[in-house]
């Protein structure tokens, strides 16, 4: 990921061409626009002569990044988007690990496989349903918007 906040001449009137005529109804939008580009124009924080050498030298590394972020700002949205996942992780751990197969030295007892049987979730979690379709979502009619196995008809858990 790279910054899109490079100091360049891209929102100067030599590449940015904007319309003489300004038009109210689009001042929320268009007109922003516009602002924006004026108060960022020449004030961005990357320098692009910088990042140029760093992924023409990242060519040569011995290791090359799967992903690289280049500039304050980017690295920024990554860690804020990582924390996020991160605590989303957290708050779900419990019910991701709980899907696990025993190891089961007799056949499991038919009341092993009832609803309400999983691990306790965040709030507002209502567990899962083994008789539940796969790919279908608890909740709703008609199953909208599936999830993974675009609604087939397979029963778990019996």
């Amino acid at each position: 990921m790279i910054s899109i906040r490079f100091r360049t001449d891209f929102l100067d009137g030599s590449s940015l061409q904007t319309a003489a005529t300004v038009i109210d109804d689009y001042a929320e939008t268009g007109g922003r626009t516009r602002a924006w580009s004026t108060a960022t124009n020449s004030r961005q924080q990357g320098d692009p002569a910088k990042a140029a050498r760093v992924i023409a030298d990242i060519t040569e590394a011995a290791e090359q990044p799967a992903r690289l972020q280049l500039g304050a700002d980017c690295v920024a949205r990554v860690t804020e988007r990582l924390d996020a996942i991160r605590a989303e992780l957290d708050a779900w751990r419990t019910v991701a690990e709980s899907i696990g197969a025993e190891r089961l030295t007799s056949p499991a007892p038919p009341s092993a496989h009832l609803p309400g049987k999983h691990q306790p979730g965040p709030a507002g979690y209502k567990g899962c349903d083994a008789r539940r379709p796969v790919g279908s979502r608890s909740g709703g009619e008609g199953g909208h918007g599936s999830i993974g196995g675009g609604g087939r008809q397979e029963l778990v858990g019996e």
